[in-house]
Order: structure tokens, then C-alpha cells, then sequence
């Protein structure tokens, strides 16, 4: 059995307080009190809640209402229980017949009500209340004044571009990075090989070169120059060991994967582009690889 009061039963004059006054019928609460469907909504939250756990103890109307002021006005468990204790109108919105000053239940009812709901049928009434909640809220700021937006033109929007997160890209860092990749190239065509002894790569020397200039605050235009052909030169020695080993190769017998193909060929791009662009002095070529990862970004 349910203590459900309905809209059709409840009178703003017979509504009790403590203080000398009368609910003004024009205030938004009492408005919509009186257009909500509270029988459709109640009928949704009672036919949704799990019989196992027993009548619940909080009115289905207070239970609805409830969730229709936490959507409506965006608010957590606790400011909506705090919300409702304060406000004489939402009081009334939620089917009482006097004042109440203190809280009407504990903030934990929310939660409650999911488990005894369930979080299919908890969803599916909090989208119906939202979908009410929001189209009341649309009707109010409709009813206000019409302004005449200013034309600012044609905005043109391309939809090829999107955001990428990718690290900021510099022209150091894409060459230690692509140097990286080089060495483990190296390291899986050594595995798949005969040979008895792995080339000399000096990968402690060009990380130490690398990180003496990327750790620096204030790096000048040479300081930044020099690190550069140190890298260039490093991937260049790189490149002649990858393809002596991978000459070593039958047809049939390549020892890269797809994926380590694809950064080989990532990476011999990259040292093109910088080697262009250090030999001419420019920090601009066509097609330029921001990132080794995702080549495609420009």
C-alpha cells in the first residue's frame, strides 16, 4: 500500500505553515505542481521498483518529485534533501499539506532507490523526469523576450579537421624518438639473424647527447642545431646496419611484422624531412610528420 497524494486531491489553500501567509499560486513551484503528470510518473517509479525489497517507507509522490527538482536544478543527493528542507513552495510541489522544517528523509534514500530500482528501470524513469524537467525548463526561458541574434558572417567548418592528442612536436625529439625505433629494429632483425655479434648502435652516447640539450630551460638556435646533426648522423648509421642485416634475407623470410615495416618506413621519412630541412636551414617541408605514431597528423 502506497501513501500516494494525487494532483487532483491537493489544495493550495489547505496548505499548513508556521507563519502568517499564504503560498502565492504564481510561483513556479505551485505551476508546476499542477501541470506535472504525477500519475504517469508515479505509476513508471512504482511498476519499477523490486518486490523483494517491500513497500518503501518514502512517498512515491516525494520519491518522483524528488528527482525532478535534483534534474531540474542540477544538484547532488545532499543539496537536493537540503534544498527541499528550505523551500516552503517545493514543499509543496512534492504533495505535503504543511511545512516541514526538518529533512524529509537522509540524502542515502537516493541511493537506496537505485538498488531497489535497479539500474535499468532507475535509468529509465530518471530519462522520462529529465525529458520532462528539460521541456518545462525550455517553455520558461521561451516565455521571456525574443531577441534578434547579430549576423557575424559565415562561419565555414571543415569537417576533416580533429583535435589529436599527440605530444607537442619538436625537431629533436621526432629524431631521438625515430632513433629509438631504429635500435629496436635492429634488435628484432638481430633475433631473426645468424650473425654472432649485434652492431654497435652508441644508443647510451646518443641518449646522453639527446637528453644534455632536451633537459636545458634555455637552449639556443646552435645548441639545438648541433643536437639535431648528432641524431641525424646517429639514425644515418642506423639505416646502413638495418639494411646490410636485412640483405642477409631470403625472399620469403623478411623478419618485420606489418607494424614494424610501417615505423621503419615512418622513421626513414622522418630522417628525410630533417635532413632536408637542416641541410637548407628551413623549419618547413611539404607533408611534414609531426608525430612517428600517427604520421597522418599534420
Amino acid at each position: 500500500m502506497y501513501n500516494y497524494i494525487s494532483e487532483n486531491q491537493q489544495k493550495i489553500e489547505e496548505f499548513k505553515t508556521d507563519f502568517e501567509m499564504a503560498l502565492d499560486p504564481r510561483n513556479r513551484w505551485i505551476q508546476l505542481s499542477s501541470i506535472t503528470p504525477w500519475d504517469d510518473l508515479v505509476g513508471e517509479y512504482i511498476k519499477s521498483l523490486n518486490d523483494k525489497y517491500g513497500a518503501p517507507g518514502l512517498n512515491p509522490r516525494v520519491a518522483v518529485g524528488s528527482l525532478i527538482i535534483k534534474h531540474k536544478l542540477n544538484l547532488s543527493d545532499e543539496e537536493t534533501v537540503r534544498t527541499i528542507q528550505e523551500n516552503i513552495f517545493i514543499q509543496y510541489f512534492l504533495g505535503l499539506d504543511r511545512y516541514h522544517p526538518e529533512p524529509l528523509f537522509h540524502p542515502s534514500v537516493f541511493v537506496d532507490l537505485r538498488k531497489r530500482m535497479g539500474v535499468a528501470n532507475y535509468d529509465k524513469v530518471s530519462q522520462k523526469i529529465i525529458q520532462f524537467a528539460r521541456s518545462e525548463e525550455l517553455k520558461e526561458k521561451g516565455k521571456g523576450p525574443k531577441r534578434v541574434k547579430k549576423n557575424w558572417g559565415i562561419l565555414q567548418l571543415d569537417a576533416t579537421v580533429a583535435d589529436q592528442y599527440i605530444k607537442y612536436p619538436t625537431d629533436l625529439d621526432l629524431l631521438n624518438d625515430s632513433r629509438e625505433w631504429s635500435e629496436e629494429i635492429i634488435d628484432i632483425i638481430f633475433e631473426a639473424s645468424m650473425l654472432p655479434k649485434k652492431p654497435r648502435t652508441y644508443r647510451r652516447v646518443a641518449r646522453q647527447d639527446f637528453l644534455n640539450v632536451a633537459k636545458k630551460k634555455n637552449k639556443t638556435a646552435k645548441e639545438i642545431r648541433k643536437a639535431i646533426r648528432k641524431q641525424l648522423n646517429y639514425l644515418n648509421r642506423n639505416f646502413g646496419y638495418i639494411d646490410n642485416m636485412l640483405d642477409m634475407f631470403e625472399q620469403g623470410a623478411f623478419p618485420l611484422n606489418h607494424t614494424e615495416q610501417r615505423y621503419l618506413w615512418v622513421i626513414r621519412e622522418v630522417y628525410r624531412q630533417q635532413n632536408y630541412m637542416y641541410r637548407n636551414n628551413t623549419h618547413q617541408c611539404e607533408h611534414r610528420i609531426v608525430s612517428i605514431h600517427q604520421p597522418h597528423v599534420r
